[in-house]
């Protein structure tokens, strides 16, 4: 499958809203199986504001492989996570070539640091000229819209 024949020749960079949205479907796809995982095989704590769970060892690792599998492996093998496909958006690099799961893990190591530091990476979506966040602008990637 050549990805770069499904976009157009000059793409258009995906808008915050629509990776705003692609994260939030990741996001949940995430917290879903850690929560699982977290009922079946962690710990339930309760007070009484609510109650949460919490994952160690094996299943935390599990878990770890789980968001290994989803983000960096899905997206380097296709452009695309979950939230992407469903959101018909793509990362690409600068020159319009596929992605890869070395890039992507690269890109992703920066996710905390884009969420955590003030959101500087909505920050950055908002101002850079291809709405690049921080691990986008190491990476040398971008996100557009697919065809």
């Amino acid at each position: 499958m050549d990805i770069l024949k499904e976009i157009n020749a000059e793409p258009k960079t995906a808008s915050f809203g629509i990776r705003l949205a692609s994260a939030t479907i990741d996001f949940f796809s995430l917290w879903f199986v850690g929560f699982l995982m977290g009922l079946l095989f962690g710990k339930l704590d309760t007070t009484q504001d609510g109650f949460h769970v919490s994952v160690s060892g094996f299943p935390a690792l599990i878990l770890f492989v789980f968001w290994f599998a989803l983000i960096p492996i899905s997206e380097g093998l296709t452009g695309q996570t979950a939230g992407k496909r469903i959101c018909k958006i793509i990362v690409v690099r600068r020159n319009l070539e596929p992605t890869n799961i070395g890039i992507s893990l690269l890109r992703h190591l920066f996710d905390v640091f884009d969420f955590c530091c003030l959101f500087i990476g909505f920050i950055l979506i908002a101002v850079t000229r291809n709405k690049q966040r921080v691990g986008d602008l190491v990476a040398g990637t971008y996100v557009v819209v697919k065809d």
